[in-house]
């Protein structure tokens, strides 16, 4: 702003006063128009300049501009430019009406969330997605999705999908604003993410590779997995194998989106399976999980894009398996369309655009076909076009503005457009498509020949292609419906254009039935935790997924991974996930799921006393799920060989003596026995014998040992009665003098 004398410019964060917050002054007074005078203003960070502040186009903001009389002239003014952008020469016009207009009460119209979005637990290095749908009486309503409380860029539909999560994303609030251009709006309730670790290996998404138009084979196959990758892995040669190892394999490059890896190999031909399989590619988890092994068929062709708008969950996605997915923006909605869903334009501002590629390339010929519905006749209408929207034009098919012509556009070209003969002249259902094939361009209307026109350009290779408008400002925005749209990368023949017309979308890409390429794992998890199975599939699209529990079907459970939260011991059984896509026969695969236990102990260890030389067993009894682990301690100490329920020591010498216990322990957690003792007896009596020549007493005890026998009459009073030096393990001794006493008691003790 600028202003004589001093002065302030205050914005609000939509048409409510009430809301405006203070962004610019001007500090002193400045001639008219004087935007970047650095008189009476800071040189560096002049007051006049608002920081970068994000406006959505659509809506309704109350700006307001004052000026304080000091004296002398007065003078008051407000321009805008885009961040980035050059700052206003002095002299530069003001904003114009085409922005500003005069202010009003607001609206009466009320918009109202018919549908709120909901909280989303998420895996790390997933997507998150939400939804919303709000309703008014009054025009179209246009959203802007926000994370934290700031708008997210291009984020204007009524549904949601992150980037890749990350660990950062914990708690990332998500809400939705609806409003009316230029009238009233609402937001929705506020939904937050929860991340969970990610316990499963990446899958393979689709395995695809495009011919080149002149020889007919590819020299490159783009892997898309479901999730991000590291790079190590990714790029890891080894990891990958095509043909049985027949077809050389010489870079893998893991491209920007940490997804997609393009393998570069041997010329590959068209029209026959390959076989790919996928070994140890690992995701960016903490948990570092690796795929064991993926095989998966795929062809080569040369589709490039092919958008069916039948997977509800991703209605931009690319079919033809070269990545290159679309992105919705404005509303277009899924209705009934030729073949399953179609895409409904509205005209104004709906498109979907797909981010430019390498695989998106073609600079040479190219085909691009489609089912359309128009909404209504001699509108200004763009199918399909590679372009920024401004000043570069690839190639553009559209309606013309009054004509019922196809139009085919190229910045490279003179004349700039090629136009057919045939028309499109109801709102009925057509199969429309444009060849270049060298210097000829050729229409087709529902199969057959509606023009052909001489035309010789090589398209560039800088913007995003754009589906239902003629790029990003736009520009003839396509009214009606678009089914099965297809770019190829060459020239399809006249009778090729006709089977597609005669064959709908089969006639686009190769029918394979389901296959299971990764079975769900069995999986072993403590009560009252998270657990997930996953299945990988191929197959032509689109696949559909049912989990089943037990036999029985699982509500909502219909996409290639199945989360279990919190399980209990009722959820552990077989689940089952069948795999279908129209094309006969389904798959089924299995898994099991078990609800572990950690260890207890039933039976202590019991106490013994043994003789030396002899034979000690210890024993536990337990539960607990496996695998299990033993370790046998004495005196605290670990026991050789002591890693089972049961301890056997042979041949027990004195120094095995001492305290026992065992730790048995498993995933969950750990536990001890208490205590048992070991008591080594160094020597017995093994027989007593009353003989005429008094008691015959059988000793065994430790060879070489050394001990006394003592007496006594009363087990209170003992008396020495014979030392035994260096003994063998058994011996005899008789005492002659037992025959002269009643009662005699005898016991045996190890002396140094």
């Amino acid at each position: 702003m600028l202003s004589d004398d001093n002065g302030e410019l205050w914005l609000s964060s939509d048409e409510d006063p009430a809301k405006k917050v203070l962004i610019a002054t001007e500090p002193l007074w400045n001639p008219p128009r004087e935007w970047i005078s650095a008189n009476r203003r800071d040189a560096d960070v002049p007051e006049n300049r608002s920081v970068p502040i994000p406006l959505v186009a659509g809506r309704r903001y109350y700006v307001e501009a004052i000026e304080k009389e000091g004296g002398g002239d007065d003078n008051l003014a407000v321009t805008a430019i885009k961040e980035g952008d050059t700052p206003p020469a002095n002299r530069a016009s003001p904003l114009q009406g085409a922005f500003v207009g005069a202010w009003g009460a607001p609206s009466t119209t009320t918009v109202t969330f018919t549908n709120q979005p909901q909280d989303v637990t998420a895996t790390i290095g997933k997507t998150a997605s939400f939804t919303a749908s709000a309703s008014s009486s009054s025009n179209p309503i246009a959203y802007q999705w926000q994370k934290n409380e700031v708008d997210i860029f291009k984020a204007n539909a009524p549904g949601y999908t992150t980037p890749a999560l990350t660990p950062s994303d914990e708690g990332a609030r998500f809400r939705c604003i609806a409003y009316i251009g230029g009238g009233a709006g609402a937001t929705s309730g506020v939904a937050r993410v929860t991340l969970s670790s990610d316990v499963a290996a990446p899958s393979l998404v689709r395995v695809g590779a495009l011919a080149d138009p002149v020889t007919g084979q590819a020299s490159a196959v783009t892997v898309v997995f479901d999730e991000t990758v590291e790079q190590t892995s990714a790029q890891t040669l080894s990891n990958y194998s095509i043909d049985d190892g027949t077809t050389v394999i010489s870079s893998a490059v893991l491209q920007a989106d940490l997804k997609t890896v393009v393998l570069s190999t041997a010329p590959l031909p068209a029209g026959t399976n390959h076989k790919i399989v996928v070994k140890n590619v690992a995701d960016r988890s903490p948990n570092r999980n690796a795929i064991a092994q993926i095989t998966q068929n795929f062809q080569v062709t040369h589709l490039v894009i092919h958008l069916t708008f039948d997977d509800t969950s991703r209605p931009g996605a690319n079919s033809a398996g070269t990545g290159n997915d679309g992105t919705l923006f404005g509303q277009p909605t899924l209705v009934p369309g030729q073949m399953g869903n179609a895409l409904n334009f509205d005209g104004v501002d709906d498109y979907v655009e797909i981010a430019n590629s390498p695989g998106l390339g073609i600079t040479a010929d190219i085909t691009i076909a489609a089912w359309i519905k128009r909404g209504a006749l001699g509108d200004y209408g763009g199918i399909a076009a590679k372009t920024d929207g401004n000043s570069t034009w690839d190639y553009d098919l559209y309606f013309e503005n009054g004509p019922n012509t196809l139009h085919f556009y190229s910045d490279g070209q003179t004349p700039q457009d090629a136009i057919s003969t045939g028309t499109v002249s109801d709102t009925d259902w057509h199969h429309v498509a444009v060849t270049k094939s060298g210097t000829s361009v050729a229409f087709y209307v529902d199969g057959v020949s509606a023009g052909t026109a001489v035309y010789n350009t090589t398209f560039s290779f800088t913007s995003n292609p754009v589906i239902g408008s003629s790029g990003g400002r736009l520009v003839a925005s396509f009214y009606g419906l678009i089914d099965e749209l297809a770019i190829y990368g060459r020239a399809l023949a006249t009778n090729e254009i006709q089977a597609l017309y005669d064959a709908g979308a089969a006639g686009k890409c190769p029918a394979f039935p389901p296959i299971i390429v990764a079975a769900p794992v069995n999986r072993t998890t403590p009560a009252g935790a998270d657990v997930s199975f996953s299945v990988a599939a191929g197959g032509s699209s689109r696949l559909m997924y049912q989990w089943s529990f037990n036999g029985a079907p699982i509500a909502d459970a219909t996409n290639a991974v199945l989360a279990l939260t919190s399980v209990q011991s009722t959820n552990a059984g077989t689940y089952a996930v069948t795999v279908s896509n129209g094309f006969a026969p389904s798959v089924i695969a299995s898994a099991t799921l078990t609800i572990s236990v950690p260890p207890a102990i039933t039976q202590q260890p019991k106490s013994q006393t043994v003789l030396i030389g002899s034979t000690a067993t210890f024993s536990v009894g337990y539960t607990g799920t496996p695998p299990l682990t033993f370790l046998w301690r004495r005196n605290g100490f670990p026991v050789t060989g002591g890693t089972s329920p049961t301890l056997v020591i042979n041949n027990v010498q004195s120094q095995n003596g001492g305290t026992y216990t065992v730790r048995i322990s498993n995933s969950l957690n750990a536990v001890t026995s208490l205590p048992a003792t070991l008591i080594v007896a160094s020597g017995q009596f093994s027989a007593l014998t009353v003989t005429t020549n008094g008691v015959q007493l059988n000793v065994q005890g430790e060879t070489g040992g050394n001990y006394i026998i003592e007496t006594s009459s009363d087990l209170k009073q003992w008396d020495p009665l014979a030392t035994l030096l260096n003994n063998p393990q058994t011996w005899q001794f008789t005492d002659t003098t037992a025959t002269e006493v009643g009662q005699r008691f005898y016991r045996l003790h190890k002396s140094p």
